[in-house]
């Protein structure tokens, strides 16, 4: 059977590609290898396993190291593991350090990138860095286009991609999602009064993460009953000044990284979300949480039209002020899981399995029935 690598080094990345790879695995038509490049330390592997789903780790890790030094370890080591598996196509996702030393390395080898969550854009080419210029140079990499939105799809043909290149299938963070909530289903959850925070950006830091923190604090003092919870970034570089900020508040807990199911619990009953990150941008208006988005610019233009979401720039009086907004207002109604729905309908890895049976094989390898229990979606194409 064909071989097909699916690379990943990072929790986002993992939740992301979980769906693609057990919907590959459905088919039976290929000999997927799931590759952790051990970004995050070993994170992307543990989030794997959390949906049953074994990996081959490299040694890549280079914490602590500058960018353009861990950049070249993980191109060494991936180009090395790529050359050994020797697979027919390499499926990345995203903007991170591993997609595109993987993504670099399978051209070099003449290996066909599949590009999962492509066509993504900020404003500004090179902010946030270095994740607006992966994904830019990715679009120019990659062979096969997954854009999770119209939007995105826009961007690709905008920039030269052929149409016949790419399927518009949804955003596979929400597949993530959409599973762990049904096996939740059971699982009753009470409203909390924690506002859970995520902050990992490496724009993140200075006089902004300063204001960030100054704001965060503010919003306790206006609303002493509320507590936040605070799960760190695995690397200790990018904790430091936070931990020098908010450690020593008596309502802010500092907490290692979550699991994925724990983490969407614990979001799930939170009075308000504070976060720079894209994967929650998108799991918010679904699961119907107040999110505060700390970014001065967002890929995710699409989520702010949930009236449940605000984005701020990293500035104390903005996050303080539109952080109260949100805690009094009603909840929005969520997205559904539908087709209709700006992230999709939670069943876009099986589509991508499909694309790629198509492209490798021929043939399109038709979905088990209890893939889209409630009815069959067909690929979306092109008019």
């Amino acid at each position: 059977m064909p071989r097909i690598a699916v690379v990943a080094g990072t929790r986002p990345e993992a939740i992301k590609l979980a769906s693609v790879v057990a919907a590959l695995n459905r088919l039976n038509r290929f000999n997927v290898v799931v590759v952790d490049s051990a970004q995050h330390n070993g994170l992307a592997s543990s989030t794997f396993a959390e949906f049953g789903i074994a990996t081959q780790k490299l040694s890549a890790h280079a914490l602590g190291k500058s960018l353009a030094q861990r950049s070249l370890m993980h191109m060494r080591a991936m180009s090395s593991a790529l050359a050994d598996f020797a697979p027919a196509a390499v499926v990345v996702q995203g903007d991170t350090l591993t997609t595109y030393s993987a993504a670099h390395a399978a051209r070099r080898l003449g290996v066909v990138v599949a590009h999962v969550e492509a066509g993504l854009r900020a404003d500004q080419p090179n902010r946030p860095w270095p994740e607006e210029s992966i994904r830019r140079r990715i679009a120019r990499i990659a062979g096969w286009h997954f854009p999770p939105t119209a939007l995105a799809a826009t961007h690709l043909v905008s920039e030269g991609i052929d149409r016949s290149a790419m399927a518009m299938v949804g955003n596979t963070g929400i597949d993530a999602l959409r599973c762990t909530l049904a096996s939740m289903s059971n699982t009753p959850l009470m409203m909390s009064r924690e506002i859970l925070v995520t902050l990992h950006r490496r724009e993140a830091c200075g006089l902004e993460l300063d204001q960030t923190c100054a704001g965060l604090c503010a919003l306790l003092d206006l609303h002493p009953s509320l507590r936040i919870y605070f799960p760190l970034h695995p690397d200790p570089s990018r904790t430091a000044a936070l931990r020098r900020h908010l450690e020593s508040h008596s309502r802010i807990t500092l907490a290692p990284a979550l699991g994925y199911r724990e983490f969407i619990t614990r979001m799930c009953s939170a009075a308000l979300v504070v976060t720079d990150s894209g994967g929650i941008q998108e799991e918010a208006p679904y699961l119907g949480v107040p999110t505060l988005i700390v970014r001065r610019e967002t890929e995710r233009c699409e989520a702010l039209t949930w009236a449940g979401i605000r984005r701020v720039d990293p500035v104390a009086n903005q996050i303080l002020s539109a952080g109260s907004a949100l805690l009094g207002i009603a909840r929005p109604q969520p997205w559904p899981f539908e087709v209709s729905s700006p992230f999709g309908d939670g069943h876009s890895g099986s589509r991508i399995a499909d694309w790629l049976a198509s492209k490798l094989l021929g043939t399109v390898q038709m979905r088990p029935a209890d893939v889209c229990a409630e009815r069959a979606i067909p690929l979306v194409r092109w008019a």
